[in-house]
């Protein structure tokens, strides 16, 4: 999911963490306006205490299928994660699809890792994108096993150490981050030898966090009845605004009394549609939308119809 660190002593470092991962490459694309955008999605300066973040770059880039937009923020060194200072971090997010899509990247990330040969083939790609790029002479990787953080729907965290001809290790620390159709990716180095485990988790819990926010459905505009209110006649509800990125619509139609005091749902009514009966003359009508994604739902109820005539 993200370009190479060009002034970095690391070089291609996190684009081979991304090819590996086969997620995204470099170039402008972003969303479709009906998606929440993975520049929202990506942890900002605004989720990190005041001066403990700031941006450096960012950028959309280019998605792999399936995801279908990916965005990338950078910050400066000297960022802040409970008692750690990054000297490298990235936050980069992709959408997918649908969820199930999101997760396999995730699943399929850790089950690569979790084989002695498959942390072999990771570490020896790795070090070969390094050995091509950077000038420090480089004796092993060492990649460690995957190990969830149980942050958002799914998540893992590895670590790479890279150890050097001159005795010095460097360490780089990939948490990935999956709620709903979102996928985050987290690249950091710490500026010291150590990375606490509790600062790992609260750098993913931010991202889960702010994956959670965005997903989490609210209406913003009701849903809408149309069509003559007469019997035998096709009345419609839309769906109304929501945010939150819902995937799935149910509906359910109520006949209520003259003065929509007392309602009760009609049975089989549960379409978009609904055919006027006779039986509802006299009576006024009405529609609830519930939308909902794999975070959660919410339900909104539509004004009340004229008086079936």
């Amino acid at each position: 999911m993200s370009r190479p660190f060009s002034v970095h002593p690391l070089g291609t470092l996190p684009a081979a963490l991304c090819v590996f991962l086969l997620l995204a490459a470099p170039s402008a694309a972003r969303p479709a306006a009906a998606e929440p955008t993975t520049a929202e999605l990506s942890l900002a300066s605004s989720d990190f205490p005041d001066g403990a973040a700031k941006v450096s770059k960012q950028q959309y880039v280019k998605s792999v299928a399936p995801a279908t937009s990916t965005y990338s923020r950078s910050f400066k060194s000297g960022t802040r994660v409970g008692g750690t200072l990054l000297l490298m971090f990235e936050s980069e997010v992709s959408l997918y699809p649908t969820p199930a899509l999101a997760a396999k990247d995730v699943q399929d990330f850790r089950r690569a890792l979790s084989t002695k040969a498959g942390r072999s083939a990771f570490g020896g790609f790795i070090a070969s994108g390094f050995r091509k790029e950077s000038k420090l002479k480089l004796n092993r990787v060492a990649v460690s096993q995957p190990v969830s953080l149980g942050a958002g729907q799914s998540s893992v965290h590895v670590s790479t150490t890279f150890v050097l001809a001159d005795k010095r290790n460097l360490v780089i620390h990939m948490v990935l981050v999956q709620t709903d159709r979102a996928l985050a990716m987290l690249i950091a180095m710490p500026l010291g030898p150590r990375f606490a485990k509790a600062d790992v988790r609260a750098l993913a819990q931010l991202q889960s966090g702010r994956l959670q926010r965005s997903f989490t459905v609210a209406n913003m505009g009701v849903p809408a009845v149309s069509g003559t209110v007469l019997p035998t006649q096709t009345l419609t509800v839309s769906t109304g605004d929501w945010r939150g990125a819902p995937s799935t619509y149910s509906y359910q139609w109520s006949r209520c009394d003259s003065t929509a005091t007392t309602c009760t749902d009609i049975a089989g009514a549960t379409s978009p549609t609904y055919v006027v009966a006779l039986e509802d003359t006299g009576s006024v009508l009405r529609a609830t939308v519930v939308a909902g994604n794999s975070v959660g739902s919410s339900s909104a109820t539509s004004g009340v119809t004229a008086p079936v005539a």
